[in-house]
């Protein structure tokens, strides 16, 4: 005898090179919370694998007993962990679009897709695109629909390009002033945090499609390499130890920003730019670019060119 109430909910996280399908279920103390339970799908492409996952997760609800744990055990929700590189939940809203499905008593689905909140961060605001189907629906129309919500999703971040406040960080640095940035204007940008290094502050890794590799990086960081060195000849000798013999090189002072210095450096295997403001005698602020093998992607790497500009005027320090 099912014991959950309708509408059943399943939300389903698309990001990180995956859908990950997670249904709702009723706690005992009378709330819903995440399912232990979840579907991590790689082929996005899968209508077939995606609405037979759907079906699963509704089969799952009906099936199981009130939940007894612990709230502190359900918070985040364990399923979500084990599929995310994101520690908080906060991260993850930001690098994850949503979809949810509702189930009836009556066994029709309303599948809908929703904005994040521009007002309070891992909240969501309006619908952008729902789809109703019937109790008969085949799990070929379940995936479609499910993906129409998220491909409508997309097309709404991509054609609204005002910045919104979840796209905006503050990072403190190292001498205790703050760093606000945008994340890239690219649906293609994930934001990666400190990329697990410690020069860096903020990462954003462009992958061309959902499970590929990085195809470039904008960055800010402490420019370790050049060891608060901005002697010319100690630069294009620190660059080229790390990135190779330069085919180009050039270093300009410049008032752009914040940033009083830019570099320049391309070869066959990365087109890096960065734009230097020296903070404290050891210490500088670097926003940086870097393209691989740009000669191979030509028409990206023009693109980022004009792209990491704007990224780079966006940076503002809070003394």
């Amino acid at each position: 005898m099912n014991v959950h109430t309708y509408p059943w909910m399943i939300s389903i996280y698309k990001g990180e090179g995956r859908m990950l399908i997670i249904p709702y279920i009723d706690h005992i103390a009378g709330y819903s919370v995440f399912a232990d339970w979840f579907v991590n799908i790689k082929d996005m492409g899968d209508y077939i694998g995606i609405g037979k996952s759907i079906i699963s997760a509704v089969d799952f609800i009906s099936k199981s007993p009130l939940c007894e744990a612990n709230p502190i055990e359900c918070d985040f929700g364990k399923s979500r962990k084990k599929n995310t590189k994101y520690k908080g939940e906060v991260s993850f809203w930001k690098n994850n679009l949503l979809t949810r499905v509702k189930v009836f008593e009556d066994g029709h689905y309303l599948i809908y897709s929703m904005k994040r909140s521009e007002k309070r961060k891992g909240g969501y605001s309006e619908i952008i695109k729902e789809i109703s189907l019937l109790s008969d629906a085949s799990s070929e129309e379940i995936g479609k629909a499910v993906s129409s919500t998220f491909e409508a999703l997309e097309d709404y971040y991509k054609n609204n390009k005002e910045q919104a406040d979840y796209l905006t960080k503050n990072i403190e640095l190292l001498d205790g002033s703050t760093v606000t940035l945008r994340q890239p204007k690219d649906n293609h940008f994930n934001d990666y945090e400190d990329g697990h290094a410690a020069e860096i502050y903020q990462c954003y890794c462009y992958l061309p499609k959902e499970g590929a590799e990085s195809s470039a990086e904008f960055f800010v960081g402490i420019a370790s390499e050049l060891e608060c060195n901005l002697n010319a000849e100690e630069i294009r000798s620190s660059w080229e130890d790390f990135y190779g013999k330069a085919d180009f090189f050039e270093i300009q002072e410049v008032d752009y920003g914040i940033f009083k210095l830019r570099i320049e450096m391309k070869n066959k295997d990365t087109h890096k730019i960065s734009y230097i403001l020296q903070m404290e005698e050891d210490l500088l602020l670097e926003c940086g670019m870097d393209v691989h093998q740009p000669n191979r992607r030509k028409k990206l790497d023009e693109k980022l060119v004009e792209l990491f500009k704007e990224f780079t005027l966006d940076c503002k320090i809070k003394w």
